[in-house]
């Protein structure tokens, strides 16, 4: 055994790997980022998922009128990550691009499947895909439509972005295949919002990374109408509370009896009642204020003399 506690030997485990056969295929499993898991990017992504549906909406139609043949975009739910970094690391095989927002200084990155970018030019130019994806990928023509497929998405993410915060975004000029230095180097948390593209039954998926600080703009935008809106249902909330019925009582007489005189009361007995000069009013059960007995137009009322400084938990008041 190679450590105590293995479950298998370092021998049972190469006998394994000698006969195991290729896995079947299908989507990879991503482990959980636990250092995205962060409540402020969970809130904002209601409020991002319109956006990526208007963006999908856009860009499908522009992909379609350009390659001239039905493009889908469908919006797939979107995950935190860490860093940009940790969340491009879970894409498969995809051209990246970086695009540089100047209001706040940030990196925003797109990812797309490198076959879409064949599929792309084949269309286009109405090709059977007989050239091998090598060909392609180094062909001036791929090199073309990959930079006018982010300026499309670039341009369709500025149209449907809040105008109450609009964002200003640059392509950032590659220098020997590589970003400028400083690209997506900063560790703030970002949004992984993935898109499934499909053309001709063939499927790619194209990925926006999305750092907090151009997000936050979206929550500034939606304030105002949510404060608004909050303070509508306040005051009606406040108008229907002031509409309540209560109750008010005093107790105005009060008789003291023996167990034995109680017992021994019988339907028409009459029991002496003198009236209090002062008396507690009661919401409820809770003392309210105090009062005294008197007489207005020839009805007795309780003239509110005193008002209680503010409730305990017994009802009774506190003066």
């Amino acid at each position: 055994m190679g450590t105590v506690g293995d479950i298998l030997s370092q021998e049972e485990i190469a006998a394994l790997l000698h006969d195991a056969t290729p896995g079947a295929s299908g989507p990879i499993v991503a482990t959980f980022d636990f250092a995205a898991d962060d409540h402020q990017i969970r809130a904002l992504l209601p409020l991002f998922d319109p956006i990526a549906q208007n963006f999908a909406r856009r860009l499908q139609h522009t992909l379609s009128a350009g390659l001239r043949q039905p493009v889908a975009i469908a919006v797939r739910p979107a995950v935190c990550h860490g860093s940009s970094t940790a969340a491009l690391a879970t894409l498969g095989a995809v051209s990246t691009a970086c695009l540089e927002s100047t209001d706040p200084v940030d990196f925003l990155w797109v990812a797309i499947e490198s076959s879409w970018v064949i599929r792309m030019v084949d269309a286009y130019y109405g090709g059977a895909g007989g050239q091998s994806g090598g060909d392609y990928a180094a062909s001036l023509a791929a090199n073309w439509a990959q930079r006018r497929l982010i300026e499309l998405v670039r341009s369709e993410l500025l149209a449907v972005w809040p105008p109450a915060h609009p964002l200003h975004l640059a392509p950032v000029e590659a220098q020997g295949g590589k970003p400028v230095a400083g690209a997506g180097e900063n560790p703030e948390k970002v949004i992984l919002q993935p898109f499934a593209l499909q053309m001709a039954e063939q499927e790619a998926e194209l990925a926006l990374v999305i750092p907090l600080s151009l997000l936050t703009g979206i929550t500034t935008s939606e304030m105002p109408y949510s404060v608004a809106r909050q303070k509508g249902w306040q005051r009606a909330l406040g108008q229907a509370l002031r509409e309540a019925p209560l109750t008010l009582s005093a107790q105005l007489a009060e008789v003291r009896l023996t167990v034995r005189e109680l017992l021994a009361l019988r339907n028409g007995d009459i029991l002496p009642l003198e009236a209090p000069s002062r008396v507690k009013v009661y919401l409820e059960d809770r003392s309210l204020m105090e009062g005294e007995i008197g007489m207005t137009g020839g009805r007795k009322v309780v003239r509110l003399r005193h008002g209680m400084d503010h409730l305990d938990d017994t009802g009774k008041g506190v003066n």
